[in-house]
């Protein structure tokens, strides 16, 4: 069913016509030859002194730079990157390697934030710890440590959006820090194994980037406002306090890309250039500071009106010219005239109405209140009951108005 509409304005009625984040830590493990000989457990960082132990199994391997491995260097920035190995501790024993920061300050709404990865395809039974201990232990006591998060291979790569990466990919990881264990506490990265064939076995951890920053919030109560046939005002609450977002529009049917357009400014945001008659859904997050940002934050749903029908130009219902209209719709369309004491006119070249069921209500105004110009038909079974209104396949009109406003 399709509706060629010339000139406007009259009202047809139609009824079932069918903030900001700061980075207080940082490490990156550049500038240093490794920790100290055993049996110190010191790593004299830019960013403070770390610690290197582990449990009382296996030998003294311990974490130390990739450089001092016979690979290539393998980081994600810069010349280093932290590194534990695989090591032989005997068929049935476990053994944990521990990487611990040295003493941090948790800002607010704290995050633990570091770039990751493993050196062998497929999931060998490793499994990598984030550990936390109080300011008030040795940094050294094992007992100490309680467990943030737990990941297999497999999860260590998995990235925030669940997508996993392939082993040789940095992925980062995200752990948000309780304020159970005051405000300093010492972070530990603990690569753990147990050896279940006589021969060595597990995979190594490569450690890249490691930072504490403020958290950077989520937005919240997402709104559409103002929404026209091919624009619409975007808002959010913004408890980050950021001033910059990344914003990705989408039809209602198709899958997010986690890509969107960064915007910066006051709100609303105001997205143009969208498709009429059309339904959308909207997703936002914060921009704190380089790297951090909030989650994505969505879906918002909107749907935009029909295009204004202009002088000259064509009108076509939902299913556009090759479809049908959609069930239940209830739709209001004026057509003005762009000249003031010009009139419109309006001719259908093509129309196709479920008869007794659906119509089309034309008024002969600038709303459904003015005078209706009526067709023969009764109410029929259309909701509402009112009669006056077209269906069938029969070409109604051409109606011009005789309103004074055209």
């Amino acid at each position: 069913m399709k509706k060629q509409l010339l000139f406007s304005f009259f009202t047809f009625f139609l009824l079932s016509f069918i903030g900001h984040s700061q980075t207080t830590f940082f490490e990156g493990f550049e500038n240093t030859t490794g920790p100290s000989a055993a049996p110190s457990t010191e790593w004299a960082l830019q960013s403070g002194n770390w610690h290197v132990f582990q449990n009382s199994i296996g030998p003294t391997e311990r974490w130390k730079i990739n450089s001092a491995v016979a690979v290539p260097p393998i980081t994600f920035a810069g010349s280093n990157a932290a590194y534990s190995s695989i090591e032989e501790i005997g068929l049935g024993n476990t053994s944990e390697d521990y990487l611990t920061s040295p003493l941090v300050t948790v800002p607010p709404n704290g995050q633990l934030r570091f770039f990751a990865r493993t050196f062998t395809s497929g999931n060998q039974g490793t499994i990598y710890q984030i550990k936390i201990a109080p300011a008030t232990i040795p940094p050294t006591n094992i007992a100490a440590y309680t467990t943030l998060v737990e990941y297999n291979e497999n999860e260590l790569v998995t990235n925030v959006d669940g997508v996993q990466n392939p082993f040789n990919i940095y992925t980062e990881k995200v752990v948000d820090i309780p304020t159970t264990f005051g405000p300093q506490v010492y972070i530990s990265f603990v690569r753990k194994y147990t050896q279940t064939t006589p021969t060595i076995g597990g995979d190594r951890w490569l450690l890249d980037n490691v930072r504490i920053a403020q958290k950077c919030l989520d937005p919240s109560a997402l709104t559409s406002q103002t929404v026209t046939f091919n624009q619409v005002n975007l808002s959010w609450n913004n408890p980050s306090g950021s001033s910059s977002w990344e914003i990705e529009i989408l039809p209602i049917s198709d899958t997010p890309t986690g890509s969107g357009v960064v915007y910066s400014g006051t709100l609303p945001y105001i997205a143009s250039g969208l498709s009429p008659n059309t339904q959308y859904k909207y997703y936002v997050r914060s921009l704190c500071s380089v790297g951090i940002t909030s989650n994505w934050v969505g879906p918002m749903q909107f749907s935009t009106s029909f295009a204004p029908p202009v002088c000259g130009g064509n009108f076509l219902d939902s299913g556009q010219a090759t479809a049908n209209y959609s069930n239940n719709e209830d739709s209001n369309i004026t057509i003005c005239p762009t000249t003031p004491g010009e009139v419109v006119s309006v001719t259908f070249t093509s129309f196709d109405v479920e008869s007794n069921n659906d119509a089309l209500y034309v008024f002969n105004g600038n709303s459904s209140s003015s005078p209706q110009i009526l067709s023969s038909n009764s109410g029929g079974n259309v909701p509402g009951g009112l009669a006056g209104g077209y269906w069938g396949t029969t070409i109604p009109g051409p109606f011009t108005s005789s309103s004074p406003d055209g």
